[in-house]
């Protein structure tokens, strides 16, 4: 029987440890971690302005006397007090992409779950992969084990999350292909895709689901929004 030893600092867990828990944001704590030292990275970061997570748990925060850290949390937040907007959002969770570039060894895997309706933070996240180095593998979709109100009652809403995973190329010379940005309602083979699935009685998400992998895997994109839009007038 396998024994498992907590490691008290990432450098022992080349000794006996084998696991090691960190509860501290990721771009600050990443950069602790030698460069090429990771075998895969499984991340499923917040969605943009999906769940405000730590407004949410404040409560237990304060029964717990826990000190939450607001200002580096990667979020979309509609709080006033809060300058938690897009921007931020893309630029820490952007650092927290490069930092994961960096400490992953070549030719290993990271593994991003991620959904939303927002243009800009798809775009980004997109960009991002794209342009720090890391090369397509596979586009998978999840189900959620339980919907919510909101997912069963508003229109277009997310039923499923992306596990996108990415590699990172062996050869640190090597060039990703040139990211294409398209649009939906020019595009006569996305169009005539998405009346098929349509005729075919697919529901919205899924019909999403599907033009988003396709783009994907085409070293493409688009915007979200004209993507629904296109959707709602075939």
């Amino acid at each position: 029987m396998k024994t498992y030893r907590l490691a008290s600092s990432f450098e022992a867990l080349q000794d006996a440890a084998n696991y090691f828990i960190v509860n501290e944001p990721s771009q600050m704590f990443l950069k602790e971690i030698p460069d090429n030292s990771i075998d895969y990275i499984l991340t499923d970061p917040p969605h943009g302005n999906r769940i405000p997570y730590l407004e949410l748990s404040m409560l237990w925060n304060g029964w717990l006397r826990k000190e939450a850290d607001y200002d580096n949390e990667i979020i979309v937040s509609e709080a006033k007090d809060r300058d938690k907007d897009i921007h931020d959002y893309n630029k820490l969770l952007n650092s927290v992409l490069s930092e994961c570039f960096r400490v992953l060894k070549p030719g290993r895997y990271f593994s991003f779950m991620f959904n939303s309706l927002d243009d800009k933070a798809w775009l980004n996240v997109v960009k991002t992969f794209h342009s720090v180095g890391f090369s397509l593998n596979a586009v998978e979709t999840l189900g959620y084990s339980a919907n919510s109100v909101v997912q069963d009652n508003r229109k277009n809403g997310l039923q499923t999350d992306f596990i996108i995973t990415y590699r990172k190329s062996e050869d640190a010379a090597a060039k990703n292909k040139k990211l294409e940005f398209i649009s939906i309602k020019n595009s006569q083979a996305y169009t005539e895709m998405i009346k098929s699935m349509k005729s075919d009685r697919s529901k919205p998400f899924q019909i999403i689901n599907n033009i988003i992998c396709n783009l994907l895997q085409n070293n493409q994109f688009t915007k979200i929004s004209e993507l629904l839009e296109v959707i709602e007038k075939i």
